[in-house]
C-alpha cells in the first residue's frame, strides 16, 4: 500500500507548512510585543511608586525635622522668657504650653 504523492499534493503540503509557520511566527511577533507593551506598564508603574513613596518619605522627614526644630526653637524662647522673668501667665500664653510644661522649663532654668 504505498502511496505514491503527486507533485501537486506535495505543492500542496508544502504550501500549507509554510502558511502554517508564517502563522506561528506572527502569533510569537504579537505575543512578544504585547509582552514588551507589559514590560513597559510595569516599569513605569514601578517608577512612578518609586517617586510616590520618595515624596512621602521627603516630607515626612521634613515634617519631623520642622517639628523638631519648632520645639527647640519654643523651648529656647521659654527658657529666655522665663530667664528674663516674664509673667507665667504669658509665656504659658505666649507660646501655647501647658502649666506642667512651664513648671518643667523653669525648673531648667533654675536648675543651671
Amino acid at each position: 500500500m504505498n502511496r505514491v504523492f503527486d507533485p501537486i499534493d506535495i505543492v500542496f503540503i508544502v504550501l500549507i507548512s509554510l502558511y502554517l509557520i508564517v502563522l506561528i511566527t506572527i502569533g510569537l511577533i504579537l505575543w512578544y510585543q504585547k509582552e514588551q507593551r507589559d514590560k513597559l506598564k510595569l516599569e513605569k508603574m514601578v517608577t512612578d511608586r518609586e517617586k510616590e513613596i520618595t515624596k512621602e518619605i521627603t516630607q515626612k522627614v521634613t515634617d519631623e525635622v520642622t517639628q523638631k526644630v519648632t520645639d527647640e526653637v519654643t523651648v529656647a524662647i521659654a527658657l529666655k522668657m522665663i530667664k528674663d522673668g516674664l509673667p507665667k501667665q504669658q509665656v504659658i500664653n505666649y507660646l501655647q504650653i501647658t502649666e506642667e510644661e512651664y513648671e518643667t522649663l523653669k525648673r531648667k532654668v533654675f536648675d543651671k
